[in-house]
């Protein structure tokens, strides 16, 4: 049996699709304040990718963070999104 990669992209996949919607909001999003703020949610992800943290970690810290501005929900709707099964 072929172990998968531990940097595989298929293995962050989830997480890797809300932060490409994060990338695309911050480039609609017309208020500063509210880039910053998206910005801040997901300005650790690339680095702890990068180091192999686990993605559920990476997702807890990721919904902490949404938490504490107030755009957990966004966040999880986001999530459970990425985690839909994907069709042909």
């Amino acid at each position: 049996m072929r172990m998968e990669n531990i940097n595989s992209p298929k293995r962050y996949g989830e997480i890797l699709y809300v932060l490409g919607v994060a990338l695309i909001e911050i480039r609609a999003i017309a208020s500063l304040e509210e880039a910053q703020i998206v910005a801040d949610i997901f300005h650790n992800v690339p680095a702890k990718i990068s180091a192999s943290e686990e993605p559920e970690a990476i997702e807890a810290e990721v919904l902490l963070k949404a938490k504490r501005h107030g755009r957990e929900q966004a966040i999880k709707q986001i999530l459970k999104r990425a985690k839909r099964p994907k069709t042909r």
